[in-house]
């Protein structure tokens, strides 16, 4: 539940860099919503120039690939959005649309488990994609979790999970990191 001050930053700043909303322009055709290196490259399209269009794409695909190279844009495929979707399940994040999620998907998830502990008398599950997760209880109906089993996180609420395990009842849990 809680999200390193470090690691939070940096998904907001993501979130910001990587997920602007389509293109607003002000009364100058200025576009405020993209981060400059882009919004620069999408006022190319607007010379009717062929050579000063050609130029322009040069110039600022040349800034763009400058800025990815020192770190300051990332491009992410589908594939990698849906992975980081995938790892940033079960924290509380703002209500945005980072890295495409659909509010429906980002409900439900289901995984393998990888690692289970005890702590305090309940289980701690490790699943496949890194992240840790803790039950509040462990009902007498539970039969105890073993690396392999199939495990199903579904949104409940005030930021806890219902965590069904090769699917049994399921019970409340919440993540850990």
């Amino acid at each position: 539940m809680f999200l390193p001050p470090f690691t939070a930053m940096t998904v907001a700043a993501a979130a910001m860099a990587l997920n602007s909303p389509a293109a607003a322009k002000d009364e100058n055709g200025q576009n405020h919503d993209l981060p400059q290196v882009l919004s620069k490259l999408a006022e190319c399209r607007a010379l009717a120039d062929d050579a000063e269009r050609l130029a322009c794409y040069d110039r600022e695909s040349g800034s763009l690939i400058s800025a990815a190279d020192k770190g300051e844009v990332k491009v992410i495929d589908k594939a990698e959005a849906k992975e980081m979707r995938r790892s940033l399940f079960g924290f509380s994040l703002p209500k945005i649309a980072l890295f495409g999620g659909d509010e429906a998907s980002d409900d439900i998830m289901q995984t393998t488990i990888t690692d289970v502990s005890t702590v305090n008398g309940k289980y701690r599950l490790t699943i496949a994609e890194g992240a840790t997760w803790q039950l509040t209880e462990n009902p007498y109906y539970l039969r105890r979790p073993k690396a392999g089993d199939q495990v199903e996180f579904k949104k409940a609420t005030f930021g806890s999970y219902f965590v069904r395990i090769n699917r049994q009842t399921g019970v409340k849990g919440y993540r850990v990191n």
